[in-house]
């Protein structure tokens, strides 16, 4: 069972919200991976350090047995680098956006078998639901704080058994 965490903002709690809402309506204890989808920012220090904040965040979950591995998404191999070398427990995948990547970099793919990181690939967009979408479903106006998608698949097959979405909003009235 994997669950992908679309985070638009750095906040910490949002994470164990996303990840605790998604066991709740799933009725489970606990998934495989965890991986996270955090849009980059222009500021790279800015970005990097809100990774890591992120990152200590699942790490935690990890250490409570709600997770048991983790992962990133579309992290460049500097981004990658840097919060491999950095993590207490490493990501094991980084998905690519096939929109933005057609040829893996030479040098992404050298990194990631020296450090048996899985290259996976994922054409979701930047921003799976936008606060103008999720408008369009609800009369007050509401702005997206998160949204995780988890699949299920059956073991050694690849065959998806069942998938879905959890959401979270926040009113923006003034």
């Amino acid at each position: 069972l994997t669950v992908k965490i679309f985070l638009k903002e750095a906040n910490e709690q949002l994470v164990s919200d996303a990840l605790e809402t998604t066991l709740n309506e799933m009725g489970i204890c606990s998934v495989e991976t965890v991986i996270l989808s955090f849009k980059p920012v222009s500021d790279e220090d800015v970005y990097l350090n809100s990774l890591k904040k992120l990152w200590k965040v699942l790490e935690s979950l990890v250490g409570k047995g709600l997770v048991y591995t983790l992962g990133v998404c579309d992290l460049n191999i500097n981004h990658l680098q840097t919060l491999y070398e950095w993590a207490e427990i490493k990501p094991i995948i980084n998905q690519m956006n096939l929109a933005n990547c057609c040829v893996i970099p030479p040098e992404m793919s050298q990194y990631a078998q020296n450090k048996e990181i899985q290259l996976l690939t994922h054409s979701d967009p930047v921003e799976i639901l936008s606060d103008e979408a999720l408008q369009e479903l609800l009369v007050s106006k509401f702005a997206v704080q998160w949204v995780s998608r988890y699949s299920v698949l059956i073991k050694c097959r690849g065959i998806i058994k069942s998938k879905g979405f959890a959401v979270k909003a926040k009113n923006s009235k003034k």
